[in-house]
């Protein structure tokens, strides 16, 4: 995973320095629990992307999630995922910003079944709000399912947000996150996130 970073990072900044993109790094804290069992997961994740013209944005994210209990030993639930991501915001000059993102990734885990490793894409719709003095609000509802829709367990949800962004100016970001999803049992979770944005 981290040639994957590696080599994405090289790239953009490449790509960045001919087209005059402007690129990113962000990071973000998770903790997530599963509200048909109870159970709890801690997961991290790296954003490395760019921002094009006329509010387009690509990027790819890496990540990790640990569902062990804190101080105890990692569980052999272990799951990494690695997922790009298209997106593009709309101006509407009416002081709120509608968008639309499309992710292809696959998720890796140490279980013992058929899903070992999942291939998955999502849709994602929004609106992002400001809100004045640094402040904006973003709420939408993201769609994602495995490519194979039969596999065991299931991995279809639907996932509904509202977040609150603060800039302290054009390069430092961050961000609090509540969302909810519904849809199959393991993927039916209650989850708060914290960002980091750094704008270069």
């Amino acid at each position: 995973m981290k040639k994957i970073l590696i080599g994405a990072l090289l790239t953009l900044s490449a790509i960045s320095a001919q087209a005059q993109l402007k690129p990113f790094v962000s990071f973000d804290y998770a903790d997530e629990e599963k509200r048909s069992s109870g159970k709890k997961n801690a997961a991290v994740n790296m954003t490395i992307g760019v921002k094009a013209p006329n509010k387009w944005e690509y990027s790819i994210k890496a990540g990790y999630a640990d569902p062990a209990t804190p101080g105890t030993s990692s569980s052999s639930l272990n799951t990494q995922n690695v997922e790009l991501k298209v997106k593009k915001s709309f101006e509407t000059g009416m002081g709120f910003y509608p968008y639309v993102s499309v992710r292809v990734g696959q998720k890796f885990n140490d279980q013992t079944t058929i899903a070992k490793n999942t291939k998955h894409y999502a849709v994602d719709v929004g609106l992002k709000v400001p809100l004045g003095m640094g402040f904006a609000v973003d709420v939408g509802s993201r769609y994602r399912n495995a490519f194979n829709e039969d596999q065991v367990p299931a991995f279809d949800s639907v996932r509904h947000h509202a977040m609150l962004l603060y800039d302290f100016n054009e390069n430092h970001t961050v961000g609090l996150r509540y969302a909810r999803s519904n849809g199959a049992v393991d993927e039916s979770k209650n989850s708060v996130r914290a960002n980091y944005t750094y704008n270069f």
